[in-house]
């Protein structure tokens, strides 16, 4: 979803859960608060708003290369 951009507009946990299980990932809310959170401890999302309330926007854009998770 980084990759196409889709963070280019802040969306909520909600949001991103829900997207996900529309594209067919169905995974527990919590495991995608905790993959949100890795994202934006490395950097590649930032988050706005108040706790609970976050809302998660691309902090730079997708690289042509791979990922750190590609590599590993």
């Amino acid at each position: 979803m980084w990759k196409e951009g889709w963070f280019g507009a802040t969306h909520s946990l909600g949001e991103v859960h829900g997207e996900m299980g529309r594209r067919g990932f169905h995974y527990d809310r919590t495991a995608v608060a905790h993959a949100l959170v890795d994202l934006v401890r490395e950097g590649i999302l930032t988050r706005v708003g108040r706790p609970r309330r976050y809302q998660y926007l691309q902090k730079r854009p997708p690289q042509s290369g791979p990922l750190k998770a590609d590599r590993e």
